[in-house]
């Protein structure tokens, strides 16, 4: 992941500062949300099921909840 600008790589994420852009890699399987100008990762589930629900507040993201869900074979 290359910016012509200066570069922060934060969590596998590009961040130009100054343009105000972030490249992200796309076969992490990752989930990504902004939260007051910062990258937020939010890991997938250890298991491989679950569910994400983000909570909203004046359109920005204040909480995640996350649910597991234990599969029987």
């Amino acid at each position: 992941m290359e910016t012509a600008r200066n570069v922060d790589m934060t969590q596998n994420v590009a961040i130009d500062k100054q343009r105000m852009i972030a490249e992200v890699p796309l076969v992490d399987g990752m989930i990504y949300t902004v939260v007051k100008g910062r990258i937020e990762v939010i890991d997938p589930p250890e298991k491989g099921f679950g569910n994400y629900n983000f909570c909203y507040q004046d359109g920005q993201v204040i909480d995640v909840v996350k649910s597991i869900r234990q599969r029987f074979k």
